[in-house]
């Protein structure tokens, strides 16, 4: 059996047994990781972060020897819970340093509540970013939003503005969650308007989870709302700011980028590629 050491998991179920102190765990990748006899096992309670020793089993379930729950998990315990699938392992690795170097409190809970979410936190790393532009493939909007942060972090940005820019680039496209979830998981056709829709639910979900950070200020609040709707500058009486600039060009740039990828693979391969521009019609062989 495999040793593991300081394993980090969200309990989302216990059963205490008898008079023993002995726990079984159920973890948030729906797997049960075994029983505990510990003392320290007492307060832990479902919805907490617990780190554990253990043993990995044939049938890929735990051994727990050690258990403790985490009080006041920092981000990247938040972030370090997740079953990260092999095809982003890289990327997320990379965008959990980016995160983590966020140095404004109020963002960093704003940040830990989102990856906290873990219906909401999975959909991101798994939806694409569109159905037939670009970035139409599992881990799509993961992907582009990672690549923008990217870009974010290697720039020479004062430390504040950073953080903003950062921050409002997560969200950017995050309602595509919700305007993607019919097509990915009922197999329904959606139309277009329902896609360009997603603004207002980045909006909503960042106001959702912006509510549950006590001290993030209105002035916060705006600037972040703002990042959003200058990355969809359809309404042009949004004012425009710096950080909403920013993202908006990064954004653009790497939907372009990608879209030109795509296209590129589909060359490759000896496909033709049908798009519409201004409700004509052109044929490219791709």
């Amino acid at each position: 059996m495999k040793k593991v050491t300081n394993k980090i998991i969200r309990v989302n179920a216990v059963y205490l047994f008898d008079q023993c102190r002995k726990l079984g765990i159920s973890c948030s990748d729906d797997l049960t990781y075994g029983y505990v006899q510990d003392e320290s096992c007492e307060d832990i309670c479902v919805g907490d972060l617990a780190k554990f020793d253990g043993r990995l089993k044939e049938d890929n379930k735990y051994q727990i020897e050690k258990i403790e729950k985490i009080n006041n998990p920092n981000l990247d315990d938040y972030l370090s819970v997740h079953q990260i699938p092999d095809a982003i392992k890289a990327e997320y690795k990379d965008f959990k340093k980016i995160l983590k170097s966020i140095s404004d409190n109020d963002l960093i809970g704003l940040m830990k509540n989102f990856v906290n979410n873990r219906k909401l936190f999975v959909r991101f790393l798994e939806y694409p970013c569109s159905i037939k532009s670009h970035d139409a493939r599992r881990h799509g909007l993961f992907l582009h939003t990672y690549r923008i942060v990217s870009h974010i972090e290697k720039m020479d940005l004062e430390k504040n503005l950073k953080n903003f820019c950062i921050v409002g680039a997560v969200f950017h496209d995050i309602g595509k969650v919700f305007t993607l979830q019919n097509y990915i998981e009922k197999s329904r056709i959606i139309v277009y308007a329902s896609i360009v829709g997603h603004k207002q639910n980045s909006v909503d979900i960042f106001d959702s989870l912006a509510e549950r950070v006590k001290n993030l200020s209105d002035k916060k609040r705006q600037i972040i709302r703002n990042i959003i709707l200058n990355t969809h500058n359809m309404d042009y009486d949004v004012p425009k700011t710096l950080p909403g600039k920013i993202v908006s060009e990064l954004d653009k740039l790497d939907a372009g980028i990608s879209d030109i990828k795509d296209k590129d693979k589909q060359f490759s391969a000896g496909n033709y590629y049908r798009t519409g521009y201004d409700k004509k019609v052109y044929f490219k062989a791709m």
